[in-house]
């Protein structure tokens, strides 16, 4: 999706409910608060894009379900913290300055690194991201080791923008 908002396309969403795959967006001025109000309806959304978008840590918070998370704040949400898309297998990150290393890290430790702890009858339990492209700031070698042992494909350096 290319555009100035993403009011309309989230109204949308709630209104027909389809069963999304795979999403996709690309310099759309939203806030964390919409964008997270906008996964809320998309719980069978398995491979998620954003590039150049105005997210910040907030947004990775939400998606990894930390208790307490002040990302969910002005979304709709019931009192526990639910995990947002829970299907969720493929990730490309690219071109969003406001996010940092260390919670990208976080977020791929909360999605992987539970679910690798979990038992396989738990259905409650987040898919693992098996794929992701993450364009970060400054990563080092660290953060890289850290993906890769949470079992995200790291195809090359270049997937990393180092």
């Amino acid at each position: 999706m290319y555009g100035p908002s993403l009011e309309p396309f989230c109204s949308f969403i709630q209104r027909s409910n389809p069963p999304l795959r795979s999403f996709f967006l690309e310099t759309v001025m939203h806030s964390d608060a919409d964008l997270i109000h906008c996964f809320e309806a998309m719980p069978s959304l398995e491979n998620l894009g954003l590039h150049a978008c105005p997210i910040s840590d907030a947004v990775l918070r939400a998606l990894a379900g930390y208790p307490h998370d002040e990302a969910r704040q002005g979304a709709q949400d019931s009192v526990a913290p639910k995990r947002l898309l829970p299907l969720l297998v493929e990730l490309d990150l690219k071109d969003n300055f406001s996010l940092t290393n260390s919670e990208i890290v976080r977020f791929f430790n909360a999605r992987n690194g539970e679910t690798l702890l979990s038992s396989p009858s738990q259905a409650a339990s987040p898919r693992r991201i098996t794929r992701a492209r993450v364009c970060v700031n400054h990563t080092d070698q660290a953060d890289i080791d850290v993906l890769q042992a949470l079992g995200v494909e790291v195809s090359s350096e270049h997937d990393l923008c180092i």
